[in-house]
């Protein structure tokens, strides 16, 4: 299926109503680089850039990321951005307004150093965007980087964020996401804005294990590393978010198995179909809240 073709699919699928917005964009949807200037840090790989989703609608500025490469097979980042917004959608986590996939041409942005550094791409590639959040991470606002030698300081700042997730009343449901969707890289980093702004989460391309996964690779009984509960469980702040938790796995298992075959569509032109097969039973089995319960340590 060509890009264009796709999305007009997917805007089809936008107004009979799908809960998923992602949004698959052609080439010419990509307007220009923010700054020039900055692609020398990223080297292009991640950078802002005016996209136009639609004609009849004005440039958004946005956070381009294009996937890094797996020497071991083919890198997953992207779908797992996909798999990753539909069950955060779904489940109403909250997400940056609009993104989804592009394509990127050398054509469209012969700026781009990733051109010269990456030529097997041969002038194309897909990228995954999402609308610019005009909020700090967490991890900049409490300045994180500058208290790199004091470790006492740093244990204190993470207490006042995990006061300030769970002050919010987003911490056990995000402990519960990361865990659903087996999202081994949640940091501090990729939780942007406050209790006053309101929190958004990023960055879901290490969902399923990481970026590298095969269908039979995928294990959804399976425990991985959840770094936001490994952190309340070395600070002793871990008390009820178990149960908690839990409780959002009533809610999943209650809309979430309807929407698998519209998951199913949208990741229909980067997954042959047992990887699909794959990943929706993966997700089921993650929702059994007896193996839930026993990943968070409730039940023997």
């Amino acid at each position: 299926m060509g890009f264009d073709e796709c999305k007009e699919k997917r805007w089809k699928m936008r107004a009979v109503g799908s809960l998923m917005p992602a949004e698959i964009l052609s080439e010419s949807c990509y307007l220009n680089i923010e700054s020039p200037d900055a692609l020398e840090k990223s080297q292009g790989d991640t950078h802002r850039a005016h996209l136009l989703p639609a004609a009849s609608e004005s440039p958004i500025l946005c956070v381009v990321k294009v996937a890094a490469l797996n020497a071991s097979g083919p890198n997953r980042g992207i779908v797992n951005e996909l798999i990753g917004s539909h069950v955060a959608e779904v489940l109403k986590m909250p997400m940056p307004p609009r993104f989804g996939i592009i394509k990127i041409t050398k054509r469209a942005a012969p700026d781009l150093p990733l051109w010269k550094r990456r030529p097997q791409l041969k002038g194309e590639c897909l990228a995954w965007w999402s609308q610019l959040v005009n909020e700090k991470s967490t991890k900049a606002r409490y300045n994180w980087d500058a208290f790199e030698r004091f470790p006492d300081l740093r244990a204190r700042i993470l207490k006042d964020i995990l006061a300030e997730l769970e002050s919010a009343g987003i911490l056990a449901d995000v402990i519960a996401f990361d865990d659903l969707v087996a999202n081994v890289d949640r940091n501090i980093g990729n939780i942007l804005g406050s209790k006053d702004s309101g929190f958004v989460l990023i960055d879901h391309d290490q969902c399923l294990g990481g970026n590298a996964w095969t269908p039979q690779s995928l294990d959804g009984r399976s425990l991985y590393a959840n770094k936001l509960m490994n952190i309340c469980l070395a600070m002793n702040q871990a008390a009820s978010l178990g149960s908690r938790a839990l409780a959002y796995y009533d809610r999943a298992q209650a809309v979430l198995p309807a929407t698998l075959t519209r998951l199913a569509v949208l990741v229909e032109n980067e997954l042959a179909k047992p990887e699909i097969d794959a990943v929706n039973k993966f997700l089921l089995d993650r929702m059994e809240l007896d193996h839930a319960a026993s990943r968070f340590g409730l039940v023997a």
